[in-house]
């Protein structure tokens, strides 16, 4: 039997005076009060003990959390649910501007600029309505940088806040730099398309200039020559000269054509860009009228460049008619030279050109500019904003074929009612700094009794150019390919050819293999070749040694004639590219 409890012992001695003066008819109600009160007190014992080790487990947990955010890198913050912040650990003091010490007790809503504590506001107010996660992003300006942050609001156990800050500034900007490389990819990509349909356009331009060319050849030579059968009193010699002009105009858009695909002929020379500029000068005031402003910033000294003089006069005036053209109130139109320097830095979002020294020659207009739906398309041919009747759309499809079979590039900058400026790049010539002189006009009649072979595919253009040739004296021989031009060149029974005119481009056998062929036995023996092709077609044709020429398509019998002797007559004539 267990003794008396303690706090029983007191009741019974304040009962009854003393332990054993208890009657003994209670002894039994004792006993049990007495058991209830050690039963009691183990239950107290163990409740006590399970008190302490939840307690124990508590800290430990709650110490572990704390040592765990210690180990983070990142910004955080325990609140109550008002943003008073309780606790506060950073990964570097340096993300905040004052001491971790002094923002025990302040409301977090304050701990960042001014622009950000109305997101903090609606976040907390967030997280106290749903209990979930709430996430944000901010900047703030450090250090005279910008740093951007991302804050994660989580609900920590009863009424409190767990606030998680990191710095995201990287990961933004690898983003940054992602998006921008993906741009750039995406520009070249859209650069690599309009080139292809650029090429494809150009292709397609050339071959149809090729084969017009022919045409217009036939033309214009049967009415040179009815011109000159026909008397000046003649109904017909006025019909023949209409034609005869048109057949020209017509001529005038095929070397547009072939500018635009780049296989126009040229005549590069070394040039000053400003002797250009200068020497048009008064033609394009002329050009431009009253109402526009001309005015001219020339560099001096200014590098040279190597390029066709006309063709760079008709990109001046095909850019400098647009700009009158975008100016129906008047306005000004500035032309400027310079020397520039082109690096990868220069470059960065346009590799179009090598690195190296260039001329730059710059138009610009106060007109009513251009959109970024206009520009997409405004190299291509045919492609024009003006009224029907008052453009080609060839302008300035012209000038993008000029400049880019130059060897340069043309960029062009412009927003609506703001104006426009045309930038043109020409490599400096760095091998060179004498400037060429045309030579002298030769007199020499162009009759003459030499022995010819004329190898042409075309039947009315070989008709026409024999037709010509013996009307000036010549006794000419035709073929109708290379392979039977071999033949006539090849029969030991045949004559000795003082020339050979031929065509490039033909079936079986073109006129370089022809040429090949042919000086292996007779090297001694000049050339002229005659297409309305392209450069291209002509590339290296200097390899195939001394007496090469060249005359363009469409042309004339007059310089027809005038080429022929011109060739017959030079002793060494090298490969020489010469237009109408």
């Amino acid at each position: 039997m267990r003794p008396i409890h303690s706090l029983l012992q007191r009741q019974l001695k304040r009962q009854f005076g003393a332990l054993d003066a208890c009657p003994q008819n209670l002894q039994g109600f004792v006993d049990a009060v007495n058991e209830a009160y050690w039963q009691s007190d183990e239950d107290r014992i163990m409740v006590e003990r399970s008190l302490d080790l939840s307690s124990q487990e508590l800290f430990t947990a709650n110490s572990e959390m704390r040592a765990v955010f210690r180990t983070f890198p990142d910004l955080y913050f325990r609140l109550d649910v008002t943003g008073t912040i309780l606790e506060v650990k950073a990964g570097s003091e340096s993300d905040l501007s004052v001491p971790l010490a002094q923002l025990v007790g302040k409301k977090i809503q304050s701990v960042p600029e001014k622009g950000v504590k109305a997101k903090f506001n609606e976040a907390i107010a967030q997280l106290n309505s749903t209990k979930s996660l709430v996430s944000m992003e901010y900047s703030l300006g450090l250090a005279r940088k910008i740093n951007h942050y991302e804050a994660r609001f989580l609900p920590l156990l009863e009424n409190q806040i767990l606030v998680i800050v990191r710095d995201i500034t990287k990961a933004k900007q690898a983003e940054e730099a992602l998006r921008q490389s993906e741009e750039q990819l995406r520009q070249s990509e859209e650069k690599l398309r309009q080139s292809q349909k650029m090429e494809a356009m150009g292709r397609l331009a050339g071959g149809v200039a090729h084969d017009f060319n022919n045409l217009l050849t036939v033309i214009i030579g049967y009415c040179e020559l009815l011109v000159v059968q026909v008397g000046p009193d003649d109904p017909l010699r006025r019909n023949a000269e209409e034609i005869q002009k048109a057949a020209e105009r017509a001529s005038t858009v095929t070397r547009q054509l072939l500018a635009f695909g780049r296989k126009q002929v040229l005549q590069p020379k070394v040039l000053d860009l400003n002797d250009v500029v200068v020497g048009m000068e008064k033609m394009t005031r002329l050009l431009i009228g009253e109402g526009v402003e001309l005015r001219t910033v020339l560099k001096k000294p200014l590098g040279r460049i190597t390029a066709d003089p006309g063709q760079i006069e008709q990109v001046i005036l095909n850019l400098v008619v647009n700009a009158r053209d975008a100016m129906p109130r008047g306005g000004h139109i500035l032309i400027e030279t310079g020397n520039v320097t082109l690096n990868q830095k220069s470059q960065s979002k346009n590799r179009e050109l090598e690195d190296g020294d260039y001329v730059v020659l710059t138009i610009t207009d106060s007109g009513v500019g251009m959109t970024d739906a206009v520009k997409a398309h405004l190299f291509e041919p045919f492609f024009t904003t003006k009224e029907p009747g008052k453009g080609t759309g060839l302008g300035l499809a012209t000038c993008y074929g000029i400049v880019k079979q130059s060897g340069g590039d043309i960029r062009v900058y412009s927003e609506n009612d703001r104006g426009t400026t045309f930038q043109i790049y020409f490599p400096c010539n760095s091998r060179s700094a004498v400037i060429e002189t045309p030579p002298a006009e030769n007199a020499t009649p162009c009759k003459g009794t030499e022995t010819l072979l004329l190898i042409e595919d075309e039947v009315s253009v070989r008709h026409l150019t024999a037709s010509v040739l013996r009307s000036c004296g010549y006794i000419v021989h035709e073929a109708g390919d290379g392979v039977e031009g071999l033949q006539l060149v090849s029969s030991e029974q045949g004559p000795e050819f003082d020339l050979i005119v031929t065509d490039v481009i033909m079936p079986r056998m073109g006129g370089r293999e022809l040429v090949e062929n042919v000086r292996r036995k007779h090297p001694e023996i000049k050339v002229l070749f005659v297409s309305g092709y392209t450069n291209d077609a002509l590339a290296d044709f200097s390899a195939l040694g001394p007496g090469i020429a060249f005359q363009e398509k469409p042309f004339s019998p007059r310089q027809l004639a005038k080429r022929v002797r011109a060739v017959l007559d030079e002793p060494s004539v090298l490969l020489e590219i010469i237009t109408s």
